[in-house]
């Protein structure tokens, strides 16, 4: 366990950090009774059992997961595989993660920025109360990936996957329930016991509405949360962060862009080809996906939708005035949307 070159170091130290050391703890802890210890990477897909020997030894004080956001690069650590993975001489979390895997794909955040479902996970384990629900989109032939590390599941909070009718899924239900029900349409998936805050129900898609139920021990409910598929009408979306810039050439408006109906709810499937032009007073950043397996590129104005999903970065000129960011896709009514670009204010 390094001891011999950390020992001086640490007697120095208040805290003493370990990367992935879950499973030596107790013996640091024997070792070292009076040190006070931090997991200062762990893996994500052990929060569960991390943070139960928290509560339980209080000589650990926490731990900091890798990885919170998605990021570019290492795309080694985190291998999703639907079917058997290549046979050749790497290490398994390096086989079948060639170009153009782009992303780490290891994140409970998207590199968009919105949390995905998993994260309810860390709530639970944290402390907090609810139940929360996802879905496998249905491509995969009911599948169920295997991961070499960091991940549990693929579902995304959605039940809107046109085209995919009568195909094999699987429901994820996340809660500090007892147990879990499903239904589908008013059908029921069946009731099972939750486990470390998850349950896993298969189904098959059918277009309409997904209720998850959590009960206490003793059969009474706790929560209910929906899951809904998207109306017919299909639009374009797009939110700024901001709705002003500065006018220093160092301002950014980060644009979420989605694929919805007309009540919100995001078309995940099947995906699109968005363009995007700006003008005025403001230049294009970057225009992407949190896809992790993608060849396209960030500074072009066309763009395939990830999940029903884009995000473009304007960035603000040096002088006052309009950026106009307009976007289209085929079949779609073309969005504008119009930002302000101030002076900045002398003092």
């Amino acid at each position: 366990m390094d001891e011999e070159a950390t020992k001086h170091l640490y007697s120095a130290l208040d805290v003493a950090g370990y990367n992935y050391y879950e499973d030596k703890y107790e013996t640091l802890h024997a070792l070292h009774p009076e040190r006070v210890l931090l997991g200062t990477e762990t893996r994500g897909d052990r929060i569960v059992d991390t943070m139960r020997f928290a509560k339980e030894h209080p000589y650990l004080i926490g731990d900091f997961i890798w990885t919170l956001q998605d990021h570019l690069g290492e795309c080694n650590t985190c291998n999703e595989r639907y079917g058997k993975l290549p046979e050749d001489d790497r290490p398994k979390n390096l086989r079948g993660k060639d170009y153009p895997w782009l992303l780490n794909h290891g994140g409970v955040v998207d590199l968009l920025g919105k949390p995905l479902p998993a994260i309810h996970r860390y709530e639970l384990a944290w402390g907090g109360h609810g139940l929360w629900l996802a879905a496998q989109v249905p491509v995969h032939d009911g599948v169920v990936p295997t991961y070499t590390s960091y991940l549990w599941t693929d579902t995304i909070e959605s039940w809107s996957f046109d085209g995919c009718e009568g195909k094999p899924t699987w429901i994820d239900v996340y809660t500090d329930a007892a147990e879990a029900e499903v239904f589908v349409n008013g059908s029921s998936l069946g009731r099972t016991p939750v486990v470390d805050f998850f349950a896993k129900f298969p189904a098959a898609y059918e277009a309409g509405e997904v209720l998850a139920v959590g009960y206490d021990a003793d059969g009474h409910e706790l929560y209910r949360n929906t899951l809904a598929t998207a109306r017919s009408e299909t639009i374009l979306t797009a939110v700024p962060n901001k709705k002003k810039l500065i006018a220093d050439g160092e301002d950014f408006s980060f644009i979420d862009i989605a694929v919805t109906d007309r009540q919100g709810i995001v078309k995940t499937w099947p995906e699109r080809v968005i363009s995007i032009q700006v003008d005025g007073a403001g230049t294009l950043a970057g225009f992407g996906s949190a896809n992790p397996v993608n060849a396209e590129r960030f500074d072009q104005n066309h763009h395939t939708t990830y999940q029903g999903r884009l995000q473009a970065v304007i960035r603000s000129a040096r002088t006052a005035g309009n950026v106009r960011v307009m976007l289209s896709a085929e079949g779609l009514e073309p969005v504008t949307i119009t930002i302000p670009v101030k002076e900045a204010a002398h003092e």
